[in-house]
């Protein structure tokens, strides 16, 4: 019973020391935020990505953890032109912000 006492008051303790450590790494952490205006993402088909990667509708507008550098946003849905821009997160807890723009109407034409 007492040995089980000491390991719940060293997990405890150690809990302690991790959220310290955790909370102190949060503040490091590089951030972008990509927003997306309600009249751009209820377009039929809309996609926005980051990085080439699919960015959901939940996540919209938050600012979430990614590595410092530059980081290529694009967005399309059906019937309008592509939108694209890059930003540069800085290190060390920079916070990025990019909102989509309105997305022109036509399409492209291979020939």
């Amino acid at each position: 019973m007492i040995s089980l006492l000491a390991t719940a008051r060293d997990e405890q303790a150690l809990l302690v020391v991790l959220t310290v450590h955790a909370a102190a790494l949060e503040k490091t952490l590089s951030r972008l935020a990509i927003v997306v205006p309600p009249a751009v993402g209820t377009l039929g088909g809309f996609v926005v990505r980051r990085d080439g990667e699919e960015v959901g509708p939940a996540t919209w507008g938050s600012a979430l953890p990614v590595d410092p550098g530059v980081h290529a946003i694009e967005a399309s849905a059906s019937g309008k032109l592509v939108w694209k821009t890059t930003v540069m997160v800085g290190p060390v807890g920079q916070k990025e912000t990019v909102t989509v723009a309105p997305l022109d109407d036509g399409t492209l034409v291979f020939g």
